[in-house]
């Protein structure tokens, strides 16, 4: 299986999501209460992963998803699941920001579960946050490709799209930009290998050194998330192609189903 869990998952109803969801979000407002605002994030977990179980209610802890394509593999570990199908994640931090909502979703669809739950200990009351999701993996695997702009001719170019498409199909589309960045980097050539360094110039001048990955010695590779304005994200990189010694960017951008694959080229 390209996703595993290390658990059997068992998919709750609405109701016994809602249910289950009120119930340990009561835990977390009584530890809150007795404890306060200013424990370490481990200390909360800790403790309401103890008052779940006490009160019957089975927790894995760190419960382990490994994504696999053919010999790569990346582990991600979910704060808690509560009964097999109440993924939580649990925060200590000022606030809750979009990068912890999209962390929940990626359990979500890892676990191909539709509710989720993200509470915050820190601010002066317990945080709580639905995080929902109508799309299974069936559905996110539905990608739409778009390719008018792409050196499909171009060998190595080819081989990335591919890469590519063969992800989307095993793991779905709208997981986090960086599995799918790392997956193509180990399967082209291996991070080591991939991930490198090129002068940037003004005029003749070098003025630093910029970390890309690399598709060939002269074409970097770039994979991205825009969803808003993906024309300022192509003029951008196209003004770093402009100031390197690069040939070309093959960029890859993933806007929900949408897949759009694109070859800048410098501008002559």
């Amino acid at each position: 299986m390209p996703i595993r869990t290390a658990i059997p998952i068992i998919k709750p109803t609405e109701q016994e999501f809602y249910e289950l969801d009120h119930r340990v979000t009561g835990f977390a407002f009584q530890i809150h209460n007795e404890y306060g605002r200013l424990l370490d994030e481990e200390i909360y977990k800790c403790e309401l992963a103890r008052r779940c179980e006490q009160a019957g209610l089975p927790v894995v802890r760190e419960m382990q998803v490994t994504f696999t394509h053919a010999g790569f593999r990346k582990d991600y570990f979910a704060d808690l699941m509560i009964r097999s199908g109440l993924p939580v994640e649990a925060k200590a931090t000022e606030q809750l920001v979009g990068a912890n909502t999209a962390q929940t979703l990626g359990y979500l669809f890892a676990c191909d579960l539709e509710h989720g739950t993200l509470l915050n200990f820190r601010p002066p009351k317990v945080e709580h946050e639905f995080v929902s999701t109508r799309l299974n993996t069936k559905e996110r695997r539905r990608i739409r490709v778009h390719d008018d702009r792409w050196e499909r001719a171009h060998p190595e170019m080819q081989s990335l799209q591919k890469l590519m498409l063969e992800l989307l199909h095993d793991w779905g589309a709208y997981l986090e930009v960086p599995l799918y960045r790392e997956a193509l980097a180990f399967l082209i050539n291996g991070q080591e290998k991939v991930g490198r360094r090129v002068e940037v110039f003004s005029g003749e001048s070098v003025i630093g050194v910029q970390p890309v990955n690399l598709l060939t010695d002269d074409v970097a590779f770039s994979v991205t998330a825009v969803t808003r304005s993906p024309q300022q994200m192509e003029g951008h990189l196209q003004r770093f192609l402009n100031h390197t010694r690069l040939e070309a960017i093959a960029w890859i951008n993933l806007h929900h189903a949408d897949i759009t694959f694109t070859t800048l080229r410098k501008a002559k």
